[in-house]
């Protein structure tokens, strides 16, 4: 009795192959932070956790408190000088505001400007949602039809519409050189088209 021949199959060849790189690419990963794991611990020691001497630490010492060992607070300490923003020139200012008193708000008595105090002034900067308001104003660009009726007029029409424009173009011309309105001789020739009496004619009524 003769064995049945087995062919390897060409997918599971591929997923062979995968695995194998993938079981590859995680070891050199393990090996790489088992490395960083050591460096990571060495860098963490110091004199005050192991045996090693103080001169080798590699981190600097914390700074030791100042007298009375009260921490310094922040901003301008006593003694220093003290450092402002120049103010905006008055070319730069948008707006003015002046709050004045009509009275003493504490006795009601009545006040008068100082001759010794400056006011007190306060300048505020402000960033807005739109520095810039840009506006944009269209017009439509205009021709006369006239004008592009006797190039583009006789392009896409028949022999029909190409008579009709002729006939037009002649009436307009005819009453041009009469002196007659053609939106009237052509709203007479519809009406009498409608009517069904004659149309009007463009034959000049006489000296």
């Amino acid at each position: 009795m003769k064995l049945r021949e087995t062919t390897e199959c060409p997918n599971c060849k591929r997923l062979a192959g995968r695995v194998a790189k993938l079981e590859e690419q995680l070891a050199a990963a393990l090996q790489r932070i088992s490395e960083l794991e050591q460096q990571l611990a060495a860098a963490r020691k110091d004199s005050s956790t192991s045996s090693k001497p103080p001169s080798s630490d590699i981190v600097k010492p914390k700074k030791p408190r100042g007298k009375g060992g009260k921490k310094r607070k922040r901003g301008g300490q006593p003694g220093h000088k003290r450092h402002q923003r120049p103010e905006f020139p008055p070319e730069m200012i948008g707006k003015f505001f002046s709050y004045t008193l009509d009275s003493c708000p504490d006795c009601g008595g009545e006040l008068l400007f100082s001759r010794k105090a400056h006011p007190r002034v306060v300048q505020q900067a402000e960033l807005i949602d739109r520095p810039l308001r840009i506006t944009e104003h269209e017009a439509p660009a205009y021709e006369e039809l006239l004008a592009r009726l006797p190039g583009e007029a006789f392009l896409n029409v028949d022999e029909t519409g190409r008579r009709c424009c002729e006939r037009i173009w002649t009436t307009i011309a005819t009453c041009a050189q009469q002196g007659r309105s053609v939106f009237e001789f052509l709203l007479a020739s519809v009406e009498s088209h409608l009517r069904g009496a004659p149309p009007p004619s463009l034959m000049p009524s006489g000296p």
